[in-house]
């Protein structure tokens, strides 16, 4: 459990409040399905950079490993159905992996015993997970990769 000193520093940080306006702009102000749809198959590539800053948190200041497994594994799995040119944006529309997110480091911060458990819990399932999302994520790319070459065979 964190102390109140501690709690009032990370709430205060500019991470902290980095991660909350990161969740309001991609998720409930639809930036990231905004992205998907200007930039199909790469734009949850490119706002997974904005990810960054709730890593920091999860691994820096709140030292969870827990934590940090359960953020990889959202990021992810955003990043897997955002691959997926115009389904990835519906995706997108509903997932909100960055208000996930930013609800778990809350939770943390605020020592919510139920979001804790639960990650803790599932922490050794999610690091299956990772693995398990690596491979479809790098299976995509190259099918991707695949289809590019063969439309290209045609010209």
């Amino acid at each position: 459990m964190m102390t109140n000193e501690k709690q009032e520093i990370i709430r205060n940080s500019v991470s902290y409040k980095l991660v909350h306006a990161i969740a309001l702009w991609m998720d409930r102000r639809l930036l990231d399905p905004l992205i998907g749809l200007v930039l199909p198959g790469f734009g949850d590539a490119l706002t997974s950079v904005l990810a960054v800053p709730y890593l920091y948190l999860s691994i820096v200041k709140l030292k969870s490993i827990p934590l940090t497994l359960a953020i990889v594994c959202n990021i992810l799995l955003d990043v897997l159905i955002g691959i997926i040119p115009y389904i990835g944006v519906v995706g997108d529309v509903f997932k909100r992996a960055f208000t996930r997110n930013a609800a778990m480091i809350k939770g943390y911060v605020e020592g919510d015993r139920a979001i804790m458990q639960e990650i803790d819990r599932k922490a050794v399932g999610m690091a299956f997970l990772i693995v398990i999302l690596c491979g479809l994520i790098y299976a995509m790319v190259l099918a991707a990769v695949k289809i590019v070459e063969w439309a290209g065979s045609f010209f």
